[in-house]
């Protein structure tokens, strides 16, 4: 059984209230919706990457920044063509905790920085971030803390809005309910009958609120779930794509072409 898709932002980097998670280049895109409490900062530098945000799609590059406020659902799909081991990106997750002592009123706000020059000015904040994080400087996590700071007085200043929108509880259950059962045989009308909903209202509702349908979600889970299994050499292609949820070693090899542009054979030769 796989993890629940909510979780809280727990690790920090030299106990600052914050973490950062380096992105490499690499085609195989990660799918798997959650939230949590934190705030959330995701930065392109090289390549596109497709971010989902609730009911909102967004694509950046060249040093673009995403944004995904406290609790929302939201997932990303990078589109890259070859793996290399270059930094094109990162993820900084600001702890709920900290948020909260700062701004009191985190949970009836929400942040939006499509303004283009707002977008600029937080993507400079986050370049000077790495820059500092990647360096020697003796005092680099102090002003990795001012520049976070200054990060949030925009935020809070020049993009805070009343929230108006949040995934509902029963989006939530759904994704839960998705994580929870991929590896067994369950079917669009089946889960649609399980929340109460008709099947054609549940396939509308379910790409409104995720962005993508039931079964393309369903689909990359279940790869995203195949690719540890796959660096075990002792398990066959088979076995893997059982243990997932596909119906069949054929479905899953043609399912895992489409979406990474590679076979799951060629993939695990490329992890050793």
């Amino acid at each position: 059984m796989t993890k629940e898709p909510y979780y809280e932002i727990t690790k920090t980097i030299n106990n600052l209230p914050i973490n950062m998670i380096i992105h490499k280049k690499s085609p195989i895109q990660i799918i798997e919706a959650h939230w949590h409490r934190a705030l959330e900062l995701s930065i392109v530098f090289e390549g596109e990457v497709e971010f989902h945000n609730e009911n909102r799609i967004k694509i950046c590059k060249n040093n673009e920044v995403n944004l995904s406020n406290c609790e929302e659902i939201h997932y990303s799909i990078p589109r890259y063509k070859e793996f290399e081991n270059v930094n094109v990106g990162y993820t900084l997750q600001i702890n709920y905790n900290f948020l909260n002592s700062m701004i009191p009123d985190i949970n009836e706000i929400y942040f939006d920085i499509s303004d283009k020059r707002i977008n600029q000015k937080i993507s400079q904040y986050m370049i000077n971030i790495y820059e500092l994080y990647e360096s020697n400087n003796e005092i680099k996590y102090i002003k990795i803390y001012v520049l976070v700071l200054e990060i949030l007085g925009i935020l809070y200043e020049k993009c805070k809005n009343k929230k108006t929108f949040i995934s509902t509880k029963k989006t939530k259950e759904i994704i839960k309910y998705i994580h929870l059962h991929y590896q067994e045989d369950i079917l669009l009308y089946e889960v649609a009958q399980y929340f109460g909903f008709s099947r054609e209202y549940f396939s509308r509702f379910f790409k409104q609120e995720i962005g993508i349908s039931f079964k393309s979600y369903l689909t990359y889970f279940r790869l995203n779930k195949s690719l540890n299994l796959l660096k075990n050499k002792e398990l066959t292609i088979l076995e893997i794509s059982s243990e997932v949820g596909f119906s069949s070693e054929i479905q899953f090899i043609n399912s895992f072409k489409k979406y990474y542009h590679m076979t799951p054979g060629e993939y695990r030769k490329s992890q050793f």
